[in-house]
């Protein structure tokens, strides 16, 4: 929806790193994008455009809440051919996906690693979206935790979500590779 260029979002992490600097704020940043899977994505990965993240060239993508992508496998193999490491955000959230735990095996059979979002844990995006999550986690598939955070809203859900038992499940698993970054 937001067709923010590399340029862009490079420009505006340099305001947030001067005023980190004007108030005295000693922290690391960096910024990379959430990318869409589609056409334009794909042409993205082609120019190898693509801001990433971390010494592995992590990057973030999604597809569509609505229905199966039909190019996503296409889009998958050419960023690994591009020497990207993919990360497919919140997969908990694809209903599509739900009677089909296939699809979140062959996302790891691709090498795509897995994010889930924090709130999807507390039920803010329904029971199904929850009980899978918790498979996941169950599984031992998840290895990137995010916030997905828009909103006050959602920063006190996470706040509720900090103490569910599958949180600390995930993060006592060693599964997760947030650290690393």
């Amino acid at each position: 929806m937001y067709r923010n260029t590399p340029d862009i979002i490079r420009e505006k992490l340099a305001i947030v790193k001067e005023e980190l600097i004007r108030r005295q704020i000693p922290v690391e940043i960096e910024a990379a994008a959430e990318y869409y899977c589609d056409e334009h994505f794909e042409k993205e990965i082609e120019a190898q455009t693509l801001l990433t993240f971390g010494t592995k060239k992590y990057v973030l993508f999604e597809i569509s809440f609505a229905q199966e992508n039909v190019n996503l496998g296409r889009a998958i193999f050419n960023m690994r051919l591009a020497g990207y490491t993919p990360i497919l955000a919140h997969p908990e959230r694809y209903e599509f996906w739900h009677g089909d735990f296939r699809k979140y095996e062959s996302m790891l059979d691709k090498d795509v690693h897995l994010q889930l979002n924090i709130n999807s844990l507390t039920g803010q995006y329904g029971p199904d979206t929850r009980r899978i999550s918790e498979r996941l986690i169950d599984r031992g598939m998840i290895t990137f935790l995010g916030s997905d955070c828009h909103h006050m809203g959602h920063v006190q859900l996470m706040n509720t979500a900090r103490t569910h038992p599958y949180i600390k499940k995930l993060i006592d698993s060693g599964n997760l590779l947030n650290a690393e970054l």
